[in-house]
């Protein structure tokens, strides 16, 4: 409805004249509120002060469990859902000690669940979305140059977009994998999108840079290699290449049920999950050059991943357990099967994520917390061959789902779901 009236006219531009002047006063702990057109509505706090709510200091060593977590838990340390769950053993002489969590964000009194993790210089950053149809996500950006006693000093929350998955581009912008209600966002067509969102001399967030749609339903993996950024998208898609400057696309390769991507000797090598093939990839023409089929997880559209380490790609397939896949022979090395749980159904303790860190193996398992093995032949990195024995579990707390797990240095950084982020630093490795 038009307003005809003069002096109504008046008093509403002397309103929004002294709205920007404050608005510009609290620049720096508020910017970016409402972001809409080409890009996305979003808020970005860079307010220390505030977002401190989220974040709890810990010093409480984990001790390793011989069972995973189960629903009827006992001894009584079970009850906690903030902390894991102390045993009665070390790893090796290994010590692992709890020093922080940070709390998923809030929306509408709605907590968010932890996706995803990078890592760049002394920051790490984490991605969150809603369980559901709901269209929510979030970016929390955390610096440990003094990691027992990390900040959380910047937080975006997207209003009705998804982040599957995030990397970052240098120290210049951190590159979102995302999935956008397109009735609410109607300037996109298809709702995979990747994102860039800008990062100040200080690492906080400054601002949406741009959002490039896809095709697939949703955007689960982001890389950048070689000035390229690439973006795995799921639901029959594949991997589209953007140049990580100008943001054009260069190439798409499409590749069914596509879930996570990683590089070796130059290659690009693509997990598709529910046929359980694994593609290489050239990265200079774009090529499939081979494939190796795998076991894959039967269930399409749920979370797997893929990280190497020495000549060796580790593969966490969802309900098909963990692949150790050489890379240089195209034989499946070893295989670990998912954990059984009393109490917990086979789909909530799922292969979600994996990671290494020297001789050891980090899974994150879902609700059976974080599971523990060792290379008996040495270091992983630089071993001819994979021997594995099982060391227990690291029991995030009830109702915490283990999505992904990090090494950032001397620390493991575990995204749990609604319990957002647990800090772990590790001695003795």
């Amino acid at each position: 409805m038009r307003i005809k009236n003069n002096g109504i006219i008046v008093s509403l531009c002397f309103i929004c004249i002294i709205i920007s002047i404050i608005s510009c006063g609290n620049d720096n702990k508020l910017s970016n509120r409402s972001r809409r057109g080409a890009l996305l509505s979003s808020e970005i706090i860079n307010d220390e002060y505030a977002l401190n709510q989220y974040l709890t200091l810990r010093n409480e060593e984990i001790l390793v469990n011989s069972i995973p977590q189960s629903l009827n838990p006992s001894p009584p340390e079970y009850s906690k859902s903030y902390a894991p769950i102390f045993a009665s053993s070390r790893i090796d002489g290994v010590t692992l000690t709890l020093v922080a969590d940070i709390a998923a964000p809030v929306y509408n009194g709605r907590a968010l669940q932890a996706t995803n993790i990078a890592g760049n210089s002394n920051y790490v950053f984490v991605s969150y979305n809603m369980a559901g149809d709901s269209f929510i996500g979030a970016v929390q950006d955390i610096q440990l140059t003094n990691a027992r006693n990390p900040r959380l000093i910047s937080q975006v929350i997207y209003h009705n977009s998804d982040i599957s998955a995030i990397t970052t581009n240098g120290s210049r912008e951190v590159i979102l994998a995302m999935a956008t209600d397109i009735d609410a966002n109607n300037q996109f067509s298809q709702p995979a999108l990747m994102g860039a969102i800008g990062l100040s001399s200080q690492f906080s967030f400054s601002d949406n840079k741009i959002f490039k749609q896809m095709p697939g339903y949703s955007a689960v993996s982001a890389e950048v290699f070689d000035n390229r950024i690439f973006i795995v998208s799921g639901d029959n898609s594949g991997l589209t290449v953007f140049n990580s400057d100008t943001y054009d696309s260069l190439a798409f390769i499409p590749i069914r049920d596509a879930r996570d991507i990683a590089f070796y000797n130059n290659f690009i090598y693509v997990y598709a999950g529910t046929s359980g093939i694994l593609y290489k990839i050239n990265s200079a023409n774009y090529q499939i050059i081979d494939t190796c089929a795998l076991n894959g997880s039967t269930k399409s559209q749920e979370k797997s991943s893929i990280v190497i380490s020495g000549k060796f790609a580790f593969i966490a397939a969802n309900d098909s357990g963990v692949q150790i896949f050489n890379l240089e022979s195209n034989t499946i090395e070893a295989a670990i099967s998912n954990p059984v749980s009393a109490g917990l159904n086979a789909d909530s303790v799922v292969a979600n994520s994996v990671t290494v860190s020297g001789s050891y193996i980090f899974i994150a398992n879902g609700e059976a917390g974080i599971r523990v093995f060792k290379n008996t032949n040495g270091t992983i990195n630089s071993t001819d061959s994979i021997a594995i024995e099982e060391k227990g579990y690291l029991v995030l707390g009830l109702s915490q789902s283990a999505n992904e797990i990090y090494r950032y240095r001397d620390y493991l950084v575990v995204a749990s779901g609604i319990g957002g982020l647990k800090i772990i630093q590790i001695s003795g490795l």
